[in-house]
C-alpha cells in the first residue's frame, strides 16, 4: 500500500480503533476512515472516496490550506486586473 501509512488499532485518530483499515495519505495528509458516525475534535470531514472511506483533514491543515487558496485567488485576480488595464491602454493608444 504505497503512498499511505496504515494506523494500528490504538493509533486511529478518527474512530479510535472502532474500524479497521484506517490510513493516512503520505501526499496530502488526509486520513481515510470507514467510521461514518465519527465526530472527532481537531478534524474536518471532507467527503467520501469511491470505496466508502470518509476523508478527514486536520483543522490546522484546513486553515493553512484555505489561507493558501485565498492568497492564490487574490494573486490571480491581481494578474487579471493588470492584464485588463494593459489591454485598455493598448486600445486607447491605437
Amino acid at each position: 500500500m504505497s503512498g499511505f501509512t496504515l494506523f494500528r488499532r490504538g493509533e486511529r485518530p478518527i474512530c479510535l480503533g472502532a474500524r479497521i483499515g484506517c490510513r493516512q495519505s503520505n501526499d496530502t495528509g488526509l486520513i481515510f476512515c470507514r467510521n461514518t458516525r465519527a465526530n472527532p475534535t481537531g478534524y474536518v470531514y471532507r467527503g467520501e472516496d469511491v470505496w466508502g472511506f470518509g476523508l478527514w483533514q486536520s483543522t490546522e491543515d484546513a486553515v493553512a490550506f484555505s489561507g493558501q487558496v485565498k492568497q492564490e485567488r487574490e494573486r490571480r485576480q491581481q494578474e487579471f486586473l493588470i492584464h485588463q488595464q494593459r489591454r485598455k491602454q493598448q486600445q486607447i493608444a491605437q
